[in-house]
């Protein structure tokens, strides 16, 4: 299945912010939007992020008659400081999304 099909809008952006030398380590943020109130738009985000390797999940569940969604992907070289997420759902949908690094 296309992602154009699945009527999603995903931006990543990241912005330069410095930081310091980063520890190695796993983090993640992760948010839920729902029907009520009323979202077509869902957003999380993170200051804290190191640099690097992020994984990013997206989960659509639809309501009835349509089905589910479920992607996943992974960005390298994404600058340190900044990053959000923001998926334009249809309500009545629940989105879940999470970045991890």
């Amino acid at each position: 299945m296309k992602i154009r099909e699945l009527m999603l809008s995903v931006a990543i952006a990241a912005a330069v912010l410095p930081t310091g030398a980063a520890a190695a380590m796993q983090e993640s943020t992760n948010g839920t939007c729902g029907p009520v109130p009323t979202q077509s738009e869902c957003q999380i985000a993170t200051l804290n992020f190191p640099g690097g390797r992020l994984s990013v999940d997206v989960d659509i569940v639809r309501s009835w008659p349509f089905g589910n969604y479920r992607t996943t992907w992974v960005c390298e070289n994404v600058h340190a400081g900044g990053v959000s997420l923001t998926v334009d759902k249809q309500t009545p949908d629940f989105a879940h999304l999470g970045m991890r690094w």
